[in-house]
């Protein structure tokens, strides 16, 4: 079996701000171990851009075009507390998002479940234990905004209140 490596020079430019963990050093370190010796025989190649119809079977048509038009001509723009976009990060998720439909077969398949870090797993159970029956009453949470970038998880604790 061939293990593939896709990127592109414009994910290094993909940089979310300060402190963020997703820094484009972050890249680079990568970039630089997979140039040694032990990784020779990884199939590299450049990430051709997903087209917006690719990433709509994914997410909705509404939500690719918000976070497309959100990239600022300059500095930094927020879509959440914990997600920033700078002027590279369209063409880098449109990338990322090509890189992924390389794979054997082109075929995206959605897990029946997601596997979320344990922070976001024990945040979500708190939000699902306090919504129910025995729990605090919905309408007394809020949120500054969503508590995680997958919007099915997001509509489905809107829906309880």
């Amino acid at each position: 079996m061939t293990t593939a490596y896709f990127t592109h020079p414009i994910c290094i430019k993909h940089d979310p701000g300060p402190g963020h963990p997703e820094q484009p050093a972050r890249l680079i370190a990568v970039n630089e171990a997979l140039a040694d010796a032990p990784f020779d025989k990884l199939l590299r190649a450049e990430a051709p851009e997903a087209t917006t119809e690719q990433l709509e079977r994914i997410h909705g048509g509404a939500y690719v075009a918000s976070v497309l038009a959100a990239v600022p001509d300059e500095g930094y723009r927020s879509l959440d507390p914990d997600t920033a976009l700078s002027p590279a990060s369209g063409e880098a998720a449109l990338r990322a998002a090509g890189g992924v439909l390389q794979l054997p077969g082109g075929d995206i398949r959605l897990p029946g479940s997601f596997g979320f870090c344990r922070g976001v797993n024990r945040a979500l159970a708190m939000l699902e234990k306090s919504c129910d029956a025995g729990g605090s009453d919905p309408s007394s949470l809020f949120l500054l905004g969503q508590i995680i970038h997958n919007p099915w998880v997001n509509d489905y604790f809107s829906g309880l209140g």
